[in-house]
């Protein structure tokens, strides 16, 4: 990824930190209700994020986006190794 162009790293269509991380997990094979599950297991993880889900996520440094994406993966995983172990995506999350 060029780091000087920081357009790719959000997503056009998701405007929140919230729908940016929900968007990386279903854009990613996820169905939206196990999406939503792992967001929700995050924010759990997360409480520092507390009131910041719903900020415009281009006003964040994209270095923030990039560790979300990193964290939401790990917890996507264990997710994935509990209840769809066979999960045909489950190889994307372990990058």
């Amino acid at each position: 990824m060029d780091c000087t162009n920081t357009n790719s790293i959000y997503d056009e269509e998701a405007k929140t930190v919230k729908e940016i991380a929900l968007k990386h997990l279903v854009k990613n094979g996820m169905f939206a209700n196990d999406a939503n599950a792992v967001l929700k297991a995050y924010q759990d993880r997360t409480p520092e994020m507390d009131g910041r889900w719903d900020d415009f996520a281009d006003s964040d440094p994209f270095q923030l986006i990039v560790c979300l994406k990193i964290g939401i993966n790990s917890v996507a995983l264990e997710y994935i190794e509990e209840n769809i172990p066979n999960a045909w995506f489950k190889p994307i999350f372990e990058k």
